[in-house]
């Protein structure tokens, strides 16, 4: 990048950690402003010492119009050259008015054809059977049917689209049924998923219309909850079928901009298997950065269309 150029760069959800890791590394090189839904004084990247502007989100972060109309608003009175998501619902709203976003200022950010395919769970599984990439056995709950041929448990009952945080474990029928009506009922959107025993890891990218700039792979120590979840302890990793894999869905999607593929490493069958697709930054991008993969100044260098992207593996 060109250090004599300063360019103006919006980065949202500045309540988020990944905010403030994106404000340090391009700080001292760019004007940054930061924009959230929370009290600016509970945002650390909006009260860094980087931070040269704060914009307080006034609608209700779910509803997508009214907070694209938000940024657009943002943009337009301040004059940023680049905007930078952060959250899952920050990329699900630019993408799904990527072209308003695109009139006025540069974003990396995928189509919201290719977006929903990603996000949404049952899509995700779709892709992968489809590119004969390893995923845990799927029952669709739709109605009380589908319950009869789940065969071993435990079971993860969980929902298709990544909105709605329901996560549950579940040891025996009953505890499925039991959650499932805690849960609503049976209906589209419910997934049970065979527990997969072995350790969490992922594949990180960015791509530029299907084709890869960078890549990091991690491999998780330590979650929270211990039964699965976010890493707590994370560890740079390297296994050349996990970046295939991801390699493979990131091209099926043509995808454009940072995506997170989430595998678990399955020990009785020695194959990784897709749990989930989030396009979005992930939640260890320090150590991606501390790795020396610099994503936040890939995305302004891509959103900003400069050549010479590639990164050396």
């Amino acid at each position: 990048m060109n250090n004599k150029t300063v360019y103006k760069i919006l980065v949202t959800d500045g309540l988020n950690e990944n905010a403030l890791s994106v404000v340090r590394n391009l700080g001292n090189k760019h004007s940054i402003g930061v924009s959230s839904h929370s009290p600016l004084f509970f945002s650390p990247a909006a009260v860094s010492k980087y931070t040269c502007k704060r914009h307080r989100i006034k609608s209700v972060k779910s509803d997508l119009d009214g907070y694209a109309s938000d940024l657009i608003g943002i943009i337009k009175e301040y004059e940023y050259d680049c905007i930078i998501p952060v959250s899952l619902l920050s990329y699900l709203a630019v993408s799904k008015y990527k072209d308003e976003f695109q009139m006025i200022t540069h974003v990396a950010i995928s189509a919201w054809d290719n977006m929903q395919m990603a996000y949404n769970r049952d899509c995700a599984i779709g892709l992968a059977n489809r590119e004969k990439i390893p995923t845990p056995r799927s029952y669709f709950l739709h109605d009380g049917s589908i319950i009869n041929s789940i065969e071993k448990y435990p079971v993860v009952l969980k929902t298709s689209d990544y909105n709605n945080s329901l996560v549950k474990y579940c040891n025996s029928r009953k505890e499925l049924e039991q959650e499932i009506i805690k849960g609503g009922g049976y209906r589209q959107g419910i997934i049970a998923q065979e527990y997969i025993k072995g350790f969490g890891c992922g594949y990180y990218g960015i791509y530029d219309k299907g084709k890869e700039i960078a890549y990091f792979l991690h491999r998780r120590i330590s979650e929270y909850p211990i039964t699965g979840g976010s890493s707590a302890i994370a560890e740079s990793y390297y296994d050349q079928r996990l970046c295939d894999y991801g390699t493979r869905l990131c091209e099926a999607l043509s995808w454009h901009g940072p995506i997170m593929i989430e595998f678990k490493y399955d020990h009785a069958h020695d194959d990784f298997k897709l749990i989930e697709i989030n396009p979005k930054l992930w939640g260890s991008l320090d150590l991606t950065i501390a790795a020396g993969v610099a994503v936040p100044e890939l995305l302004v260098n891509l959103a900003l269309g400069k050549r010479n992207l590639k990164q050396s593996r």
